[in-house]
């Protein structure tokens, strides 16, 4: 009888926050909206919700962006960030009037802390090639270190999240762990996904959670200093003939690893449409 009541309980609280989604007129406050259900880890629960509302801010927003100048630093770095999580396009020129003629980040925006941070989340979805959000990056991450050694902080709130976005940045965190409040996880690849399209996902990280466990076994425990830098040296230069030289278990362990990355590139490009293949491989050597 509980169990009916909980499910009864759900299902009243999600219609209500259906109700919510529709009702939201603010572009601010729609896009805040996704991004708390995405951090949260529940947005599976609203996934045609959000994506209606996403396509309709996708198709009124983006062009007028590209073609007038926002100083709102913050919720245009927000639009984009919380667009190309959910595999909208959006050019990273909607940032360009940030910069100067010299491709310089704009000094005045370095009071805006709060929407520094926004940008500096948003510029880890850059997209090979892009060097404008790579530069922000960089820029970002100096000018609020910076803020983080200065003595002034009127927000204490925003030092913290200053604090977690340059230890950590939020695409790459871990939901259930960033999200405190949620039940605590219990298998490590279904926290870091745990809607179930993202099945091929956890496929994919239990392979990599293996890989990365035998490979730190054969740096700490078995290969010899001349062995390790030959394995090294293979895995750098992604050189399959190079693997064939090794001691056999350190080619089983290199040949493992050249067939995982390229077989999730693979998927990667058959299901997404994106050649992924040398970022997994800088991955990897770095």
């Amino acid at each position: 009888m509980k169990e009916i009541g909980n499910a009864k309980k759900a299902c009243k609280l999600k219609k209500e926050v259906r109700q919510m989604i529709y009702k939201e007129d603010k572009l601010r406050d729609k896009l805040e909206l996704v991004d708390a259900f995405q951090q949260l880890g529940v947005a599976y629960h609203f996934k045609e919700e959000i994506y209606d509302m996403l396509t309709n801010i996708h198709k009124c927003e983006v062009q007028n962006l590209l073609a007038t100048t926002n100083d709102d630093l913050y919720l245009v770095s927000l639009l984009f960030r919380v667009l190309r999580t959910n595999e909208f396009s959006v050019p990273e020129g909607i940032f360009k009037s940030y910069f100067n003629d010299n491709g310089e980040y704009k000094a005045k925006l370095s009071s805006d802390i709060k929407g520094m941070l926004s940008f500096h989340e948003a510029s880890y979805l850059a997209k090979e090639g892009e060097d404008m959000l790579e530069m922000a990056r960089h820029s970002t991450s100096k000018h609020l270190t910076n803020y983080l050694k200065s003595s002034k902080h009127h927000d204490s709130g925003l030092k913290e999240r200053v604090c977690y976005a340059l230890e950590q940045p939020l695409h790459q965190r871990i939901k259930r762990v960033h999200t405190r409040w949620l039940v605590e996880q219990y298998l490590c690849s279904l926290s870091w996904a745990s809607e179930p399209e993202h099945s091929s996902y956890r496929i994919i990280q239990t392979q990599t959670n293996c890989l990365i466990t035998t490979v730190d076994d054969m740096y700490d425990v078995y290969g010899s200093l001349n062995e390790l830098e030959a394995f090294t040296d293979a895995i750098e230069k992604w050189d399959v003939t190079a693997a064939e030289t090794l001691p056999e278990y350190m080619k089983m362990c290199c040949l493992a690893l050249f067939d995982t990355v390229e077989s999730d590139a693979y998927e990667v490009l058959e299901k997404k449409g994106l050649n992924v293949t040398q970022i997994l491989r800088r991955a990897v050597i770095t």
